[in-house]
């Protein structure tokens, strides 16, 4: 369900409300069954201030409901949770030039029980004409454990209470072409990844526990 309106000539606002709900069931291997759903409302602004900037801000409200049940003992459920988020995003857009833009903003996110956390991004594009382009851009972005990594109590895995959210820091840099029938790219990136979430049998070597137990490096 979505509403646009035009409160001015340079100010467009959105609200969208979309739930998704979701029913999963087995009788082999690994014997579950899953139902769940989400429900997420989002309010977005979109402000033109003039011929060279414009800025974007919004709201989100997103709940999310879960259980999923062991067939051969489905009581208790093996997993049940809700879950509530909300966040704030803004993003500021400029042009130096006709061939030179800039975008830069910030996501706050408050999911469940988690601190608030707020992650940036930035990024420079630039189009001398040709039908070269260029680019740099830089984000951080993080995952939040799901119901499941955090709650799950089935016989051989077990969700933690505990778990941290992945986070993620990347740049990259890239050189474009594009011509009539010929299209070549360059990019070289670099992405850091922590506190990855993953199943760990140190603490008993029968049952999977989840963990932030790992971090990625890449660059290319």
């Amino acid at each position: 369900l979505g509403y646009t309106i035009r409160p001015t000539s340079k100010w467009e606002m959105s609200l969208d409300l979309t739930h998704t709900a979701t029913r999963l069931g087995t009788n082999n291997i690994p014997f579950i069954s899953r139902a769940s759903s989400d429900t997420v409302a989002e309010w977005t602004n979109i402000v033109t201030l003039n011929d060279r900037n414009r800025v974007t801000a919004g709201a989100l409200f997103d709940r999310i409901r879960g259980t999923e049940t062991f067939e051969p003992m489905p009581s208790p459920p093996i997993s049940a949770g809700v879950r509530n988020a909300g966040g704030f995003y803004a993003q500021f857009e400029h042009r130096f030039t006709e061939q030179l833009n800039a975008v830069a903003g910030v996501q706050a996110n408050k999911i469940g029980h988690l601190d608030l956390n707020a992650v940036p991004r930035a990024g420079l594009v630039w189009t001398p004409g040709g039908g070269l382009s260029v680019k740099a851009l830089f984000g951080k972005a993080y995952r939040a454990p799901s119901i499941n990594e955090l709650y799950l109590n089935y016989p051989t895995l077990r969700g933690n209470p505990n778990l941290l959210p992945e986070r993620i820091k990347t740049w990259d840099f890239s050189v474009a072409y594009l011509a009539n029938r010929f299209h070549a790219s360059a990019t070289v990136f670099n992405s850091r990844q922590t506190d990855i979430i993953r199943g760990n049998t140190e603490l008993d070597p029968v049952v999977v526990i989840y963990v932030n137990a790992a971090q990625t490096h890449n660059s290319g």
